[in-house]
This record gives C-alpha cells, structure tokens and sequence, in this order.
C-alpha cells in the first residue's frame, strides 16, 4: 500500500506542476506524459493490491467465517436442547393429564 501511496504522491505533484507550465513548453507535454505512466502504474498497483488481497483482511475474513461457523454450530445446538425440552414437556403434559385420569377414576371408586 505504501508504493501506492507513493505513486498517488507524485501524481498529485505532477498534476500541480503540469498546468503551471505553457502550453506549448516541450516540458510540461513531458510531465503530462510522466503523470499518465504514473496513473496507469497506480491503476495496475490498485488492481493487483485488490485481486491479491491484503492478507490482515484476508485473515480477518478467515476468523470471521471461523466465528460465522461457530455461531451456527451453537444455534443448531440449542435448537436441538430446544427440541428436548419441548418433548420433554410434551411427556410431562400428557404424565399429568394421565395423573388426572387416574384420580378420577379412584374419585369415583
């Protein structure tokens, strides 16, 4: 990133100077030139830096796919402890409406 930093320095430079110049100075068609080689090694650079990646971005986005992961594994888990629960739940419904049965029918006994 520094190199582009660089290059972005010197076309900001390039680009004060130029217009400073006359028109016709062989000179200033000289650092209009420079400035556009600059660009286009700035352009390259920018691109290669984004296609390559920067690796502390790269490991940031590996860690958070790795919490992602993390997160959805915990999720499935409880809905999984969720699913118990309510079965659970389910089982002790139908235990207390049995108890019910049972006591009505010694109540009339």
């Amino acid at each position: 990133m520094s190199k582009l930093t660089e290059l972005n320095t010197a076309i900001n430079a390039l680009n004060e100077l130029w217009p400073l110049l006359d028109s016709g100075d062989k000179q200033r068609d000289e650092i209009l030139e420079e400035r556009n080689k600059l660009n286009a090694q700035a352009s390259e650079l920018a691109h290669k830096t984004l296609l390559e990646g920067v690796p502390e971005l790269n490991d940031a986005i590996e860690q958070l796919n790795l919490v992602t992961k993390a997160a959805n594994e915990a999720k499935e888990s409880i809905d999984d402890v969720a699913k118990r629960i309510n079965s659970v739940a389910d089982i002790i419904d139908k235990a207390v409406s049995a108890v019910g049965k049972v006591a009505a029918l010694i109540a009339v006994l």
